[in-house]
């Protein structure tokens, strides 16, 4: 607010929206909504990203359909990941993630228990990785997704549940169980979110085919997930309705300003040096003679060259005594310099090949008689 970010970056959006990568508009938009500086009538930067959101959320729900009734061949699954991957798009950002999973009824209602529960578990997991690593990835990269299985309204008495984090595939893998999965900048077989999908999958709840009546799935991200976990999600979806419920956080986010924390001393000197990186006093610098122009002013020496020979009088790529071959330019420029012998094609024999200093004469078909 204080240097007017906000106001400029919608300025400057709207001004040049035809020059964003959908990924890039989705970021940005993302974040005008979040500091309140996007307008609330229609715009520009929305009904571009409304043409990304409605193609992609079509190509999803036609393939999440399809898996719903029969297993997906080869060629659809290579078309339907081609499809989404060519769309260079890995999230949909916060605010498109919502309306997703609110249209097809898998958003988690924000007084859920589940909700504040699953915070505290990813918590306690980020302080257990840590206790044993202080920089590991538990920390500061890897997304976390927290699950739940059992009856609406019952989160005493769940059936299976756990945290899961991003990292290598567990429980099969998302093919294993039916789940497509595309490859988003990276491989997202190893998501937190599918990790979980394939946990669930895997009990014996959900292993027939068919859901129990009053049965909810719910899992709760560390971050916005992306448009690879929403498709495998929406999947889901189609296979068993009205089981899942998502919600999710905007990731690691601050809620202090960060304070800037004082560097430790540097290591001793191996040279008894009491100041081994500071710069050297006034008095101790060696100092250079100013140069001055013709009009007495001191002139930067950086932009001073170098006194000495044309190199170009001096440097040669043949040594000292010159080119060790004849030439052909001085003495008239149509005479065959020797170059190097190479074998022969038929015969074998070493045969003299030659380049001319001038350029060779080239005829066309009107040229020749006939």
């Amino acid at each position: 607010e204080k240097f007017g970010l906000m106001p400029a970056l919608l300025a400057e959006t709207l001004r040049r929206v035809d020059e964003f990568a959908p990924q890039s508009l989705f970021d940005v938009h993302d974040a005008l909504v979040f500091f309140g500086a996007i307008p609330h009538t229609p715009n520009q930067i929305e009904r571009c990203l409304n043409t990304h959101y409605e193609a992609l959320v079509r190509q999803m729900e036609e393939f999440a359909t399809m898996c719903a009734k029969s297993r997906p061949s080869a060629s659809d699954v290579a078309s339907y990941r081609q499809n989404i991957e060519q769309r260079d798009i890995v999230t949909l950002g916060e605010h498109h993630t919502v309306a997703f999973l609110r249209h097809y009824g898998m958003l988690t209602s924000e007084d859920d228990r589940f909700i504040p529960d699953a915070r505290r578990q990813i918590l306690d997991l980020r302080a257990k990785e840590a206790a044993k690593d202080p920089c590991s990835r538990s920390i500061f990269h890897r997304a976390q997704c927290a699950w739940q299985l059992g009856l609406h309204g019952d989160s005493d008495g769940a059936f299976a549940d756990g945290v899961f984090e991003s990292g290598e595939p567990k429980h099969g893998g998302p093919e294993e169980h039916g789940l497509i999965v595309v490859r988003l900048r990276h491989p997202r077989e190893g998501d937190a979110e599918i990790q979980a999908l394939c946990a669930a999958l895997g009990t014996s709840v959900l292993r027939g085919g068919r859901a129990p009546a009053g049965m909810a799935l719910h899992l709760h991200l560390s971050d916005v997930p992306c448009i690879s976990c929403l498709g495998a999600t929406l999947q889901f979806r189609f296979r068993y309705p009205g089981v899942l419920r998502v919600s999710f956080d905007r990731g690691r986010v601050l809620t202090e300003d960060s304070v800037p924390v004082p560097r430790p001393p540097p290591p001793p000197s191996r040279k008894g040096n009491a100041m081994p990186y500071a710069p050297l006093p006034p008095e101790m610098q060696v100092r250079k003679a100013e140069v001055l122009d013709e009009n007495g002013v001191p002139v930067d020496r950086s932009m001073l060259r170098r006194n000495g020979p044309d190199c170009r009088e001096v440097t040669s790529f043949y040594g000292a005594r010159g080119p060790s071959r004849a030439n052909g330019a001085a003495m008239g420029g149509e005479e065959a310099v020797p170059h190097k012998k190479l074998s022969g094609l038929r015969s074998g024999k070493q045969q003299q090949t030659y380049y001319f200093s001038a350029r060779p004469d080239f005829y066309g078909c009107e040229d020749y008689g006939g």
